[in-house]
Parts: structure tokens; C-alpha cells; sequence
């Protein structure tokens, strides 16, 4: 995570912590519709802290009038994290719209899959998420640009399955459903995939999700995740606004004032009012 950039500082307003469902929360802000928000780490890293869940959620109130109730949902290993995120939305009352960045977006997605008959979601926000155990092939021009960059802010594959290790055990090269909710499904398996498509949940699973906006970095090796996700949600029937942030880097909403962040907030913002 970065530190703010020149005179950047953060808005100001209400902020409760407290626990829901016994899983600690913080709460920005007091009106207006709620925002479940889950920030990432690789199931590895993150708290309530970090720019991506306290930055965020302050802008989202400042920017779109939302209460966000930012999550700090247990780490590896998987189900934890999945089943206290699960349990927050459950006990909120009314329509809350679930987003979240990278790892927090696999944890939204996968949610809104787990509730979709339980709980009516207003929207959803993936935010460069991590949604894959092998990622879907890479276009030409993203691979030319990642080749540029160093492997300290890459995910090649050696990188994946050692994510996938840390938060699976010894399920990581056979995910439990859901686990990574945009993974290989049954006539889509990618180049490499060492399991079984039939365990992860295929495209018609989409059908009925609220309407999403993902979000994408330009500079990111998970960025086909996110693309693949967005194809699949629209073919499914969801509606999809699908925004690609230029010049940044997976992470980018960590580091405060960075003018590709702000626009990515402006981009939510606009959003949430839009629901």
C-alpha cells in the first residue's frame, strides 16, 4: 500500500466500529443507501486499515451518499472469509449493494452466488477482481505491456498457485465451488487447468445477479479476469457496466490521490447513484 499522494486527504465523516453477526465492521457515514464493501489482500493480507477499505468507503460516502459498512472478514483459509461476509449481508436489513477490490471481489461475487435466493442485492462493484485459480489467456497487448514491469507487481502463474496454496490447502488444484467464483466451468476450461470445470459454477449460474459494474487496471495481469467476467454476467442477462481504468496498476485504490484512483471512485460513485 502507498502512502497519499501530495496534499490528498481523505473525507471526512461519521465512523462507528462494532460488530455484525459477530464479524467486526466499520460503518462510514449514517444515510443513504448501504454498500458492503470487502477490501483485498490475496486471502493472505488486508484490514479495515488499508486505503482500499477505509479511503474507499470514506469516499463512497462522500462521492454517492452511501452508508458503507466496510468488513473484516477472516483471512485464508477458505470457506472463513466467504462464510463471515455471507453472515453480514444476511443480517443487514433491506437491499445493500456488495463490492469489493480483488480478493474482496472474489468474496462479493461468490456471496451474491451463495444468497442469490435468500437475499435481494441492489448491485454489485468487482473492482480488478481476483476471480480465477488460472487466469484466462492473456491478449497480446496486455502480455507486450506486463512484460514491461516487475515481477514484484505481477501474477504469473507460479504466483497464482502459490495464492491458491495459502488459501486452499491441499483443495487448490480442485477448488471448492465457489472458491473462485469466475474459474473454469464445464466447455470453458483454460489452457492449464488442472481441475475439474463441473466444480466451479458455470455461466447460467449468473442469471438473476443484481446489476455489476466491473471494474478493470490497465496494467494487470488479472485484468482477464475481470473482462471474462463481465462477457459472462452479460450473456447470462445481468446488466454489466464494465469501466477500464488506464495507467494504473492492480491495487490502484490503495494508494490515495492517485488521480487513476479517483476517477475509479468517480466511476462507483456514479454507479451507485445510478441504481
Amino acid at each position: 500500500m502507498a502512502a497519499p499522494l501530495g496534499s490528498y486527504a481523505a473525507p471526512a465523516c461519521p465512523v462507528v466500529s462494532s460488530t455484525v453477526a459477530g464479524v467486526p465492521v466499520r460503518t462510514y457515514g449514517s444515510a443513504g443507501p448501504t454498500v458492503v464493501w470487502l477490501h483485498g489482500g490475496g486471502f493472505a493480507a488486508g484490514d479495515l486499515d488499508m486505503p482500499e477499505a477505509d479511503v474507499v468507503a470514506r469516499e463512497l460516502v462522500a462521492r454517492a451518499g452511501a452508508t458503507v459498512v466496510s468488513v473484516g472478514y477472516r483471512l485464508a483459509a477458505f470457506p472463513a472469509g466467504l462464510d463471515d461476509v455471507v453472515a453480514v449481508v444476511g443480517a443487514l436489513a433491506g437491499p445493500v449493494v456488495l463490492g469489493g477490490t480483488s480478493a474482496g471481489g472474489n468474496l462479493a461475487l461468490a456471496a451474491a452466488l451463495r444468497l442469490r435466493d435468500e437475499v435481494a442485492l441492489a448491485g454489485l462493484v468487482l473492482a480488478y477482481p481476483y476471480l480465477h485459480r488460472v487466469n484466462p489467456p492473456a491478449p497480446a497487448d496486455l502480455t507486450a505491456r506486463m512484460a514491461q514491469l516487475p515481477a514484484s507487481v505481477r501474477f504469473p502463474p507460479a504466483k497464482m498457485t502459490a495464492m491458491a496454496t495459502f488459501y486452499l490447502g491441499p483443495l487448490a488444484d480442485d477448488p471448492p465451488p465457489l472458491a473462485y467464483p469466475g474459474s473454469a466451468y464445464p466447455g470453458s476450461a483454460y489452457p492449464g487447468s488442472a481441475y475439474p470445470g463441473s466444480a466451479h459454477p458455470g455461466a447460467a449460474h449468473f442469471a438473476g445477479l443484481p446489476p455489476t459494474l466491473v471494474i478493470g487496471a490497465e496494467y494487470d495481469d488479472l485484468l482477464p479476469s475481470a473482462q471474462d467476467a463481465a462477457a459472462r454476467l452479460r450473456a447470462a442477462g445481468v446488466p454489466v457496466r464494465e469501466y477500464l481504468e488506464t495507467g494504473v496498476l492492480h491495487g490502484h485504490l490503495n494508494t490515495p490521490g492517485l488521480p487513476g484512483a479517483l476517477r475509479t471512485l468517480d466511476e462507483m460513485a456514479g454507479f451507485l447513484r445510478s441504481l
